[in-house]
């Protein structure tokens, strides 16, 4: 829930709100809302492939890391930084994934918290492409 004063009069879904007034928007069913997400309870990275989404505009499906002023502050650097990290991990690093490197094994079931938190760790082992003792010499 963020908490929210409301700055003029307005309407929101055929309810009049008063200035001064004091509202709670519920950013977790806004997540979950199929009006804004096809199949939002189910993990495709795929759905944001090919659109042009702004991270800080009007797009309310990612509302859940914050919008305008009180948006993530490392957005920017993140953005930034990502795709340069990414890459250094998928070319340095084999990853083991899971119970025995088994990726059927891995529970996506959600815990309790404002941030939405795994009720159980996502356990990744790296193991290194290229012995970093040979490059040295």
């Amino acid at each position: 829930m963020i908490q929210r004063l409301s700055t003029r009069d307005c309407t929101v879904g055929g309810y009049h709100i008063p200035a001064n007034t004091t509202t709670l928007v519920n950013v977790w069913s806004l997540g979950r809302d199929a009006a804004h997400c096809e199949s939002p309870l189910e993990f495709r990275q795929e759905r944001f492939v090919g659109k042009q989404l702004d991270v800080r505009g009007q797009h309310f499906n990612l509302l859940i890391f914050g919008s305008g002023r009180r948006m993530c502050p490392r957005t920017s650097l993140g953005l930034l930084t990502v795709h340069t990290t990414l890459g250094a991990m998928i070319q340095c690093f084999v990853w083991k994934v899971g119970e025995n490197g088994n990726l059927a094994s891995i529970d996506m079931e959600e815990g309790i918290g404002v941030t939405l938190p795994r009720a159980n760790p996502l356990v990744c082992v790296p193991v290194a492409r290229l012995d970093p003792i040979l490059l040295t010499l």
